[in-house]
């Protein structure tokens, strides 16, 4: 992330103005997650996800909803690869908000207070997995659950974001080069989104160090 980037680099490496851009940066929605195995196969989640959306407007303010207003994204999850679903991960978004109360505190570490908001949390995306989609509630047991301070502790995401930076309109991005001597930025939050957008990236960042023209030339040459 960024963010991260600067505690990293010794004082002094960046001006001022640069540091309040990249500090100001709006990441991405966070998610409540919960994670189950089943004693039956899924058949139903082979080759596909499922996305419940309780109402049109579902998108609207995502994250900033309750529970059960809010979108669910199912997904499969596998024992082995390439074998039939035996649980599923779903995933509701939320705004790391929701968690700030205990943002002072670490995975492993946490409150009473919070194990019960996380028991309440996962008690509810429980029953509304089961309501949703009754043909998967049947032999599913949750194992564990998440919360926009677990994806913060374990992605390494200063927020929580599920996938880092956002981008978006009148959001300027940092690029590859930066006024360090030998740093180059590279991932989903330089060029653009996703999976493609950090491979553009990585190769933006390679053509500042070895020459944009070295570089095209080598990649045509693989056609």
């Amino acid at each position: 992330h960024p963010r991260t980037m600067l505690e990293l680099a010794p004082g002094g490496s960046f001006r001022p103005a640069y540091k309040n851009r990249i500090m100001g940066l709006e990441d991405t929605v966070s998610a409540f997650m919960l994670y189950s195995v089943s004693d039956i196969p899924l058949p139903i989640l082979s080759g596909r996800n499922l996305f419940v959306l309780p109402s049109a407007d579902c998108f609207r303010r995502i994250g900033n909803r309750p529970l059960e207003e809010s979108p669910l994204y199912l997904t499969a999850a596998r024992a082995h690869p390439g074998g039939v679903p035996r649980g599923f991960i779903g995933i509701f978004p939320a705004l790391s908000e929701t968690t700030r109360a205990w943002e002072d505190s670490v995975t492993g570490n946490r409150p009473g207070s919070y194990r019960r908001f996380k028991e309440g949390i996962t008690g509810r995306m429980e029953n509304l997995v089961k309501r949703y989609c009754p043909e998967l509630g049947r032999a599913t047991a949750c194992v564990d659950s998440s919360t926009p301070l677990t994806v913060r502790d374990f992605g390494n995401a200063p927020s929580g974001g599920l996938y880092g930076v956002k981008h978006k309109v009148g959001q300027y991005n940092p690029v590859p080069l930066t006024r360090v001597k030998g740093l180059y930025l590279a991932g989903q939050a330089v060029t653009s989104p996703g999976i493609l957008g950090a491979i553009l990236s990585g190769f933006m960042a390679c053509g500042n160090i070895l020459g944009h023209d070295r570089l095209i030339k080598g990649l045509l040459a693989c056609r």
